[in-house]
């Protein structure tokens, strides 16, 4: 099954693959349903976020605030934490 199309039935925790638009859960019928794909991202979205991140800290750590600056934006450069 394909992470894009895997599906959590609301009313019985059962996940299972969709069969048109408006599929229903195999095991209970329910159409309350969460796309699995909006917790578990994939690796090319995983590893975009990574270097998203990565980018991040080198331009905090260049302008000398440290990665404790990414944890608490409000601080200027000469405060303590």
């Amino acid at each position: 099954m394909k992470l894009r199309d895997a599906r959590l039935c609301a009313d019985c925790d059962e996940v299972y693959k969709a069969k048109g638009l408006y599929a229903r859960c195999p095991s209970c019928g329910s159409e309350s349903f969460a796309l699995i794909s909006r917790w578990v991202p994939t690796l090319h979205e995983f590893e975009k976020w990574i270097d998203n991140r990565t980018h991040e800290v080198k331009a905090y750590k260049n302008k000398g605030w440290g990665c404790c600056h990414i944890r608490h934006p409000h601080l200027t450069k000469g405060d303590k934490i």
